[in-house]
């Protein structure tokens, strides 16, 4: 489903436009509702003969697919709630529930905008030879385009594919961070060989003595491969299988039980070790437009259209009216 425009474009605006301007709680509550939409849409169009229940009470899942419960969690943090109630003592630290064991598999959509793999490169010199530097690799997200050092002279975007062992990007194409923000999304999408979603774009800054030691990264001869020392869990949809998550430990705070780090960050792990990591490219919402929808302004529109004072004269659109109006 993410790797077709129709489907990953609208959800990746989403983040950005939901995300920007919304208490985190209300974000995360209408992105569960895009997935869902999104995830609708898609089986409808192309897979009509699967089934997409979504829950209508107090289920312990959000939807089912073919009958398998799922429970969608969406978050900017690696943590996911376990229970809606505040713990005890002081401060709410102390869980009610030390462990907590879903009964669902869970899918959680983390969207990551600092993701960062620490890689080594071999750069040729100017004068000769070459030398193998480290730099930190950044995913190239919605946030980018904010950062200084992204607006810098000597800051680069890397179009990469992943080898077979996960240890090293395959890099088949770098071009200046300003070169990349004065194309338009169609010249963007022509720079991979195949599919642009499926490579991982990152971008990266040199130093003004890394500049003026080694030659030009864009004229380096491509592919070019760079090892990745330690890397960030990138943006995506992970899938936590159900049997994992028995007798996890808890923390707690004054609004929810959760899962942290420590923990997650194994189930996130053991996810992408059994191909069950979907990634979700951040990149395509540098694109869309900045102000995000104004939902309380639109109903409030809606509100005081409905219930205005009207003249004998008065113009009632088609959508606000009453039986014994007309």
């Amino acid at each position: 489903m993410l790797s077709r425009d129709e489907y990953l474009i609208p959800y990746v605006w989403a983040q950005r436009l939901l995300r920007r301007d919304n208490y985190q709680m209300a974000s995360q509550a209408l992105l569960e509702d895009m997935f869902y939409d999104t995830l609708g849409d898609f089986l409808n169009r192309h897979l009509p003969e699967h089934s997409l229940d979504r829950r209508n009470g107090a289920e312990a899942w959000d939807y089912k697919f073919d009958g398998t419960g799922f429970s969608h969690k969406e978050g900017m943090q690696r943590l996911i709630v376990s229970k809606w109630q505040a713990g005890e003592g002081p401060k709410n630290k102390e869980p009610r529930w030390p462990t907590w064991t879903f009964t669902e598999s869970v899918t959680f959509a983390y969207t990551n905008l600092k993701a960062t793999a620490k890689v080594r490169i071999e750069m040729p010199l100017i004068k000769g030879g070459s030398r193998t530097i480290a730099r930190n690799f950044r995913a190239l997200t919605y946030s980018s385009d904010q950062e200084k050092a992204f607006r810098e002279s000597a800051a680069y975007v890397a179009v990469c594919s992943r080898a077979d062992s996960g240890d090293s990007l395959n890099i088949s194409r770098l071009i200046t961070a300003q070169d990349w923000m004065d194309r338009d999304f169609r010249s963007v999408r022509s720079l991979a060989p195949q599919a642009l979603y499926e490579n991982e774009i990152f971008w990266f800054s040199m130093t003004k003595e890394q500049m003026s030691k080694f030659i030009d990264p864009t004229k380096l001869h491509f592919p070019i491969m760079a090892d990745i020392e330690t890397e960030d869990f990138s943006s995506g949809i992970y899938v936590l299988d159900q049997r994992s998550l028995i007798d996890l430990p808890q923390s707690s705070n004054n609004k929810a039980h959760f899962v942290t780090h420590g923990t997650l960050d194994l189930l996130m792990s053991n996810a992408c070790q059994a191909g069950r990591f979907i990634p979700m490219p951040l990149w395509p919402a540098l694109y869309t437009d900045m102000t995000p929808p104004n939902l309380y302004q639109d109903l409030r529109n809606r509100y005081d259209a409905l219930f205005q004072a009207r003249s004998s004269r008065s113009s009632i659109t088609s959508d606000l009216m009453w039986p014994g109006t007309m």
